[in-house]
């Protein structure tokens, strides 16, 4: 990374943006809180952005609450390795992709049919 790079990345912090860091011989990467620049001993990146991706049919047992963006709830009755069965056949793409929500406790939480990632 040449100096340029090292000065975005600082640029960004200083902007309030998101960084990652790992030590230089690791490959994990760890939000930086509060970087402290050793560019000898770390490697710091720019935060990627999240990127939303359905979560799979095992996600959701029987008896999982699903509803729409109309607020109409269906339970989840079946589920074989790819599909779900409430009211019809779905995949858990299609929950991501309309919009759906899911609850595993009698609708007092509902979270988004998908993980970021």
């Amino acid at each position: 990374m040449d100096l340029k790079d090292k000065i975005k990345v600082m640029q960004h912090f200083a902007e309030g943006g998101k960084v990652e860091f790992k030590y230089t011989e690791c490959s994990l990467w760890e939000f930086a809180y509060s970087p402290i620049w050793d560019w000898c001993t770390y490697d710091y990146r720019i935060q990627p952005p999240k990127t939303k991706q359905p979560l799979t049919a095992t996600d959701f047992p029987p008896g999982t609450a699903i509803r729409d963006q109309s607020g109409i709830w269906q339970l989840i009755t079946a589920c074989t390795k790819d599909n779900l069965r409430a009211a019809d056949w779905i995949t858990p793409e299609k929950l991501m992709e309309y919009k759906f929500e899911y609850s595993t406790n009698q609708g007092k939480t509902w979270l988004p049919c998908y993980k970021e990632v």
